[in-house]
């Protein structure tokens, strides 16, 4: 899996990412308790404030914002912005929110407007390479498929899972975060070192 790049985003946002995922969040499959410890950094945030200069897409900008309250469990606020992003993107975040909450049928819905995204394919092999890392997990139809699948996952993380299953599917959805929020980065801050 490839590493991804923090450039372009103010040093406080980037701390504030970097100590998130270091964490491990998002920490379950469903929302759970927002992190009130992260609210008063994210609301000092704007499409304007979150890089270190201005954004080349503003809507990439609010969908780094839309992501940022989502990895903190801040349903309402990401939600709030997601469903006001007219992209594939904002419908992607909008998804994610609505798996976690969990609305399987609401996910599907969004996911069916997000259509083929450029990030399945990564996702998709990052599934394979997840799997040999949780040898026990149970991960039949998600990482043997040959297109990535987000209403197999949808499915997969709206029912009951355990153990190795439970982390590797942990670990999937913090991937499929990770590369949403890097794809809106790289093209909010095109200009950055990345």
């Amino acid at each position: 899996m490839r590493t991804l790049s923090l450039n372009g985003l103010q040093p406080e946002v980037r701390t504030l990412v970097k100590n998130g995922l270091a964490d491990g969040l998002p920490r379950a499959l469903p929302l759970g308790e927002p992190l009130a410890q992260a609210r008063e950094s994210l609301l000092k945030l704007s499409a304007e404030t979150v890089g270190e200069g201005p954004p080349a897409s503003h809507q990439d900008a609010q969908g780094l914002l839309a992501g940022l309250w989502l990895l903190f469990d801040f349903m309402p606020e990401s939600h709030a912005i997601s469903q006001e992003l007219h992209t594939a993107e904002g419908s992607y975040w909008h998804a994610i929110l609505h798996r976690r909450e969990p609305d399987a049928s609401n996910a599907r819905y969004w996911f069916g407007r997000v259509g083929e995204h450029v990030l399945f394919a990564e996702l998709n092999r990052d599934a394979r390479e997840i799997a040999e890392l949780h040898p026990q997990a149970d991960l039949k139809g998600l990482a043997d498929q040959k297109a990535w699948d987000p209403d197999e996952f949808v499915a997969r993380c709206t029912r009951p899972a355990q153990g190795a299953t439970l982390d590797a599917l942990l670990a999937l959805q913090q991937r499929e975060w990770a590369l949403l929020f890097d794809y809106n980065l790289s093209r909010a801050f095109p200009s950055a070192n990345r």
